[in-house]
């Protein structure tokens, strides 16, 4: 971790990973704020004999706390950014560098989710922020508080298209077997999560998101592994992205483990002999 930074990269992640659910999160707290949620709980659809509340006081009050902590933190990190920078911009959302830093430079809007875009743009000015250890703490809790409060079904697994009708198949994590709901085939999930594994080994992402895929998979790779494995050169990156962070390929990733698995059943099956 470089002299200057108060975090680390999987913190830094960890906190980009928060900020870019926040603007869903808000949306599904309203949802259930005004109780015109139609996700269930799991009961098979049976109502509750209660007459419920016209509203969630719970999720409106979460709503109100993360408006609050981020309109908070970009006070807080704005002091470090300027003055603002007069120049052109696109007047649609886009990614180029110079619109970039002059929506920066500049106060957000009092909305959340333009708060929280706002605090995107300056991921590294917070990694170096003296109060980062409390920003990424305050909002990554308050983005896990949110997804307990919105009454959602149990998280789902791709297992890639159906071969019959060519529909995406989702089934339940854990499960053996995944069903096509289009045409009812059925396949084994652990063929299907071979057959994706193969068929993204050319595919070139940062590694927060190679984690959750392969983590989603049921390949478990922590993000801070990922960062060794590339301070070390044992996995090599291919570019970056828009927002500068460096790309690199799943296959190469998935050779290394496999090579690291393989060592380390060498090693149990010398100990046992």
């Amino acid at each position: 971790m470089p002299g200057d930074a108060s975090i680390c990269r999987a913190c830094l992640s960890d906190l980009e990973r928060a900020l870019g659910d926040i603007p869903f999160c808000v949306s599904q707290l309203t949802i259930t704020r005004s109780r015109q949620s139609r996700l269930g709980s799991g009961d098979g659809g049976r109502r509750s004999a209660d007459t419920p509340m016209p509203y969630d006081a719970r999720s409106s009050t979460l709503a109100a706390r993360i408006h609050n902590s981020l309109a908070g933190w970009v006070r807080t990190v704005a002091e470090q950014v300027g003055e603002p920078i007069e120049g052109p911009q696109c007047a649609r959302p886009c990614r180029h560098r110079s619109c970039k830093t002059v929506r920066g430079s500049r106060t957000p809007a009092d909305r959340t989710a333009d708060l929280a875009r706002w605090l995107m743009l300056h991921l590294e000015l917070i990694r170096r922020h003296k109060a980062a250890n409390e920003i990424v703490a305050d909002v990554v809790r308050l983005v896990e508080a949110a997804e307990r409060c919105v009454d959602r079904p149990p998280d789902l697994a791709y297992s890639g298209p159906c071969d019959g009708c060519g529909s995406d198949l989702y089934g339940r994590l854990g499960a053996a077997i995944v069903r096509c709901r289009e045409c009812g085939q059925q396949y084994d999930v652990a063929e299907r999560r071979e057959w994706l594994l193969a068929a993204a080994e050319d595919t070139l992402a940062h590694a927060a998101l190679i984690s959750r895929a392969l983590s989603r998979l049921g390949t478990s790779i922590q993000v801070n592994r990922l960062y060794q494995w590339a301070n070390r050169s044992q996995i090599l990156a291919h570019g970056t992205d828009a927002q500068g962070r460096p790309l690199y390929r799943i296959g190469d990733v998935l050779d290394l483990l496999a090579k690291m698995e393989a060592k380390a059943a060498a090693r149990v099956e010398k100990v046992a002999s």
